[in-house]
């Protein structure tokens, strides 16, 4: 075997004992789950410790088979008796109770059709496929069995298991349904667009229960004559974001076609936020615009109505979003002043101390606009290390953090920013959080939509599978910074970057100051619409490894902070200065 293994391979009589090892386990989850209640708790340890034990075997035996070439015929035999094991009912009984096992025993059966195909053992290579079939259609695997099978494709079995699979990848593309744009769409479009978002939340939206009063079927049944009654594709784009944000949630929302995006999402380049009642201008990003519009200016009113009135009347409707925070910097920041490009925008602007002016402000066409600065590091006054964290998106954060670690070393403390940071890559946060601990980070626990028609013919009732109960994350060693860190969060922290922020509140390496979090993250599930756009729907229930839930909450700051309009007028960031004040307290003592 490779010199990298850390189980050496032994003879027959170690891959017997090896299967007979994996055969007591299940049969010590089955005599576990017979116990009194009174021995729950070591129910629970045995079964998943059973699970743990069956786990490392099936991943031993993968990586045996990843070089058969290897492979003796202990290691074969051992391979053939495993495949029997999975297919006991006991292996069925605990393959019941955690879908992380289901994915580690499809795993290891492709791992299994690889390796008899490459010693040209048809016979077990087809015995496998048949399996994995009957537990789950994979589309790729036609692909396999081209590349493996090119002079045995007429054998009716495998005929049969490339036209399954084919079916699997025909409907997760939907390819009939995501038509592609065009001005206006046929009557049974329209109609089929609604009913696809409104069936795939159905199946699996996992946050009914955050709309409890949501009645999503009467809710289709009342757009059916909205959606018809479009007669643009536009108009029926912004009756579907409509219908999406009745499910409230920041993960499960409608993209219009990227020719709309123009209409949908036009906005100068300045940006706003609701500050102590008032909608007040916090960055413009133009020096043309600076002329006429200054940071710290109030928007008293957009096209004749009161700026509150016109985001309730005009921009609410088709705002998906989490929790109030969420809905707040949606409402009064990022959507507020977006719309068509060729319609501007009227204004009535009040400065500090001074009469309101009305203004005409372009959605486009500007020709100065400076970029925002992404990721910004430098070392503030009193040495203290800062980073602003923008996005996950990309590992530019990370980076940018091992390239200054040497300055971050010397300074009292690290402040990292993740007020803006909108989400990407969990994975990417978890990294930094490795230099702040030697201690594996917790990843957070989350559940998935388990109710089938077997579920609803037999009981009606909606529930939901633990698929992960807060495992840890176990990065590579990397040198650790010790000192004091604070993170600063507010109510656009959201997604991966609220992932990150779970995490470092568990660990305890720091505080978090700020505003609460924007209470939205998970797994949606993107998928076509007729005319070319788009449908999201959160089919992942993410909550803290202890069960904590945050999603429809926000994750709460150990110190709230938040900004006046005197500190915007001024130029002042109070939730940094605190977050300065924080270490320089620690760093004196």
């Amino acid at each position: 075997m490779p010199a990298h293994r850390q189980v050496p391979l032994h003879p027959m009589t170690r891959a017997s004992q090896r299967s007979s090892q994996l055969a007591s386990s299940l049969l010590l989850v089955l005599l576990a789950l017979h116990s009194p209640a009174s021995e729950l708790d070591d129910l629970v340890k045995r079964a998943n410790g059973a699970q743990g034990k069956v786990k490392r075997y099936l991943d031993d035996l993968r990586e045996r088979a990843s070089d058969p070439g290897t492979m003796n015929e202990a290691d074969w035999q051992a391979l053939r008796e495993a495949e029997t094991s999975i297919e006991t009912p006991p292996f069925r009984r605990l393959l019941a109770g955690g879908n992380t096992l289901q994915y580690e025993v499809e795993n290891f059966r492709a791992n299994a059709f690889e390796a008899y195909a490459t010693k040209g053992d048809e016979a077990h290579a087809l015995d496998t496929l048949q399996a994995m079939g009957q537990a789950m259609l994979v589309p790729h695997l036609n692909l396999l069995i081209q590349e493996r099978f090119p002079t045995s494709q007429a054998n009716p079995a495998l005929q049969r298991i490339m036209a399954q699979n084919t079916v699997a990848a025909r409907m997760g593309k939907q390819s009939a349904l995501g038509t592609a744009y065009q001005p206006a769409l046929s009557d049974a479009e329209k109609a089929a667009g609604l009913s696809l978002y409104w069936s795939q939340a159905r199946s699996y939206f996992v946050h009914f229960d955050h709309v409890a009063d949501l009645d999503w079927d009467a809710a289709y049944l009342s757009f059916l004559p909205k959606v018809q009654a479009a007669k643009t594709t536009k108009d029926y784009y912004r009756v579907l974001m409509q219908f999406a944000a009745l499910l409230h949630d920041g993960h499960s929302n409608v993209y219009p076609p990227a020719q709309l995006e123009a209409d949908f999402y036009s906005r100068p380049p300045m940006r706003t936020a609701l500050i102590e009642g008032k909608v007040v201008v916090t960055s413009v990003q133009s020096p043309s615009l600076q002329q006429r519009i200054a940071v710290g200016d109030e928007i008293v009113a957009i096209d004749g109505q009161p700026a509150q009135q016109y985001a309730r009347q005009n921009i609410e409707p088709y705002v998906s979003s989490s929790t109030p925070q969420d809905l707040q910097a949606r409402l009064y920041g990022s959507q507020l002043l977006a719309g068509a490009e060729g319609k501007p925008l009227k204004l009535t602007l009040a400065k500090a101390g001074g009469k309101a002016s009305q203004l005409t402000v372009a959605r486009s066409g500007y020709t100065d606009v400076v970029p925002r600065k992404f990721f910004d590091f430098h070392i503030l006054p009193g040495n203290i290390a800062y980073l602003s964290l923008d996005h996950f998106e990309t590992d530019q954060g990370l980076r940018l953090f091992r390239e200054h670690l040497p300055e971050i070393q010397q300074a009292r403390g690290l402040i990292l920013d993740v007020r803006r940071n909108g989400g990407g890559n969990t994975g990417i946060g978890l990294n930094i959080l490795a230099h702040l601990t030697d201690k594996p980070i917790p990843n957070g626990a989350y559940s998935v939509r388990a109710d089938s028609g077997l579920d609803h013919t037999r009981f009606d009732w909606l529930r939901m599978r633990p698929d992960s109960t807060g495992e840890f994350f176990k990065p590579e060693p990397v040198e650790q910074y010790t000192g004091p860190v604070m993170v600063l969060a507010g109510a656009q922290t959201f997604s991966a970057a609220e992932d990150f922020l779970m995490a470092f509140d568990v660990i305890a390496r720091g505080k978090i100051i700020g505003e609460p979090s924007g209470g939205s993250t998970g797994q949606p599930l993107l998928f076509s619409l007729p005319g070319g756009g788009l449908g999201r729907i959160c089919v992942k229930r993410d909550a803290y490894p202890d069960g904590k839930p945050f999603v429809g909450i926000g994750i709460q700051p150990q110190i709230v902070v938040a900004p006046t309009v005197a500190d915007i007028r001024e130029g002042r960031d109070p939730v940094l200065e605190r977050a300065k004040t924080e270490i320089e307290q620690i760093a004196a003592h």
